[in-house]
């Protein structure tokens, strides 16, 4: 588990001012670790210990090709933005809850992160 956390940590990306956390698994990292997708638990939590970071986002390729999303989000608190991560996920075809939900999308990693993209700017601009 710890080798595939490191693979999972060292992908780790901020966008959005360094305020949303995107972290990457590929059949390879799962393969080259021995690890595997049950021991995924929690992990997409970790980036939410960065102070300024208000949501988490972990992408990891399924055994059956589909990328899955699982999305966290830190809740409000005065003079800190919030993400509804549920309104993200529906965007996706997903669901869940307002701090955690998840989402299935088809085709390849790099689109599945385009697409999350996309829904986390719909749903921001929603917002303003």
């Amino acid at each position: 588990m710890l080798a595939l956390e490191s693979r999972a940590l060292g992908s780790l990306e901020l966008v959005g001012d360094g305020r949303l956390s995107i972290m990457m698994l590929t059949d390879e990292d799962f393969n080259s670790t021995g690890a595997s997708r049950s021991e995924l638990a929690g992990l997409v939590n970790q980036p939410l210990s960065i102070k300024r970071v208000i949501a988490s986002f972990l992408l990891y390729a399924e055994e059956d090709g589909v990328t899955k999303i699982s999305l966290r989000s830190k809740p409000p608190f005065p003079g800190r933005d919030s993400l509804d991560v549920s309104a993200v996920a529906g965007q996706l075809g997903g669901g869940g809850h307002v701090r955690a939900s998840g989402a299935r999308v088809t085709g390849k990693m790099s689109a599945a992160r385009e697409k999350l993209l996309a829904a986390i700017a719909a749903v921001m601009d929603d917002d303003a």
